[in-house]
């Protein structure tokens, strides 16, 4: 519990001078406190910040929810196995910071060719990017989660593609093809008809064999090209990242990302 509370305090020290006594007061409550009312409690203070509308969003009560999560997980034996960011980007990112990033990476992937598309896979390419999505999860950094990878499939893909579409959501996509036309590395963004100001970054990876051309970079820094311009009422990109996942935070500072979040995900080993 004391190495979590540090990691908060480390969080949000700079917020506001509530965080020392919301600290004590949830290092307290949670050790008082039966298990049974940690995570009703922690429930009920994280509704309460919320309601109390969006200045308080990031208040005591929000911190305190946190606090008292942990502190119920930690009693019933779960351990924090990824700390992830949330990054935020105002948009839209001025043209000569892309194409300077573009620039930069463009002689290192010169055997490579990037294609960009909105909407679903081209046809050409949907099975060698399926299978590429399917290993995100274990093949970017996850701290200690178990994750498995995903089974890839097609017609599966397919289907959430237009389930997607059906519920207002639209996506640009890019990605770095090899010669022989495989898919080694890919990045989306997606919009929202119900939030339009909002773009959300979905899946990037290079495939661990084709690291070391700056693929990472130049599959973003293209598709936030083609989003800017398809997509020209959105304001901000939300992203998530791991992190230990140093190379890509790297990229989205220099895309101009700043870190506005963080969150820890516990699990229970069994047995």
């Amino acid at each position: 519990m004391d190495a979590l509370v540090a990691g908060l305090v480390e969080t949000f020290r700079a917020h506001a001078p509530w965080t020392a006594p919301a600290l004590a007061l949830a290092t307290f409550v949670g050790a008082t406190v039966p298990l049974g009312l940690l995570v009703p409690l922690s429930a009920f203070m994280l509704a309460a910040g919320t309601l109390a509308g969006a200045g308080l969003v990031d208040g005591p009560a929000v911190l305190l929810a946190a606090c008292l999560g942990l502190a119920a997980g930690s009693a019933l034996g779960y351990e924090v196995a990824l700390v992830e960011l949330q990054s935020r980007l105002d948009l839209p990112v001025p043209a000569g910071t892309l194409d300077a990033l573009a620039g930069a990476a463009a002689p290192h992937h010169a055997a490579y060719t990037l294609r960009s598309w909105e909407g679903p896979v081209p046809e050409d390419l949907v099975a060698a990017y399926v299978a590429l999505d399917a290993v995100v999860d274990v093949e970017a950094p996850s701290g200690d989660l178990d994750i498995e990878p995903l089974h890839a499939d097609v017609e599966v893909w397919r289907h959430k593609e237009r389930e997607s579409a059906a519920q207002g959501r639209r996506n640009v996509s890019t990605a770095a093809v090899t010669a022989d036309g495989d898919v080694v590395a890919l990045t989306e963004l997606w919009a929202n008809d119900h939030e339009p100001e909002r773009l959300n970054q979905w899946s990037t990876i290079v495939r661990r064999d084709h690291r070391g051309h700056r693929l990472g970079v130049a599959v973003k820094v293209a598709n936030h090209q083609v989003a800017q311009e398809r997509f020209p009422e959105a304001r901000q990109v939300v992203t998530w990242n791991a992190e230990s996942n140093a190379h890509m935070l790297a990229v989205n500072v220099d895309l101009g990302f700043r870190v506005v979040e963080r969150t820890w995900s516990v699990q229970l080993r069994l047995g």
